[in-house]
């Protein structure tokens, strides 16, 4: 029987987890070619969107493609000058 304490419940607690995160690792483990690629016409790039970011202005690029739902979040620091960003597409 196992006991009801911390230890206990770390032994039971285990096994699941380790499970879950073998499961999440393989689906997210996919080579580039393998994932959906999506092109057209930039319909719309900002650093703000509705009342997105709540915190970090200025780190975060909003990019809208013309025909697909979804509007992608681009994480760009400006820590590290570059010739090209986000901003320049």
């Amino acid at each position: 029987m196992i006991p009801i304490n911390v230890r206990g419940i770390l032994f039971l607690f285990t096994p699941f987890m380790l499970y879950l995160s073998y499961g999440i690792i393989s689906k997210n483990s996919m080579a580039k070619e393998e994932y959906q690629m999506h092109t057209g016409i930039r319909h719309f790039l900002d650093t703000e969107y509705l009342n997105f970011p709540t915190r970090n202005h200025g780190e975060y690029r909003y990019l809208e493609l013309e025909g697909y739902p979804y509007v992608f979040e681009i994480y760009e620091p400006n820590s590290e000058p570059i010739p090209q960003t986000i901003d320049n597409l």
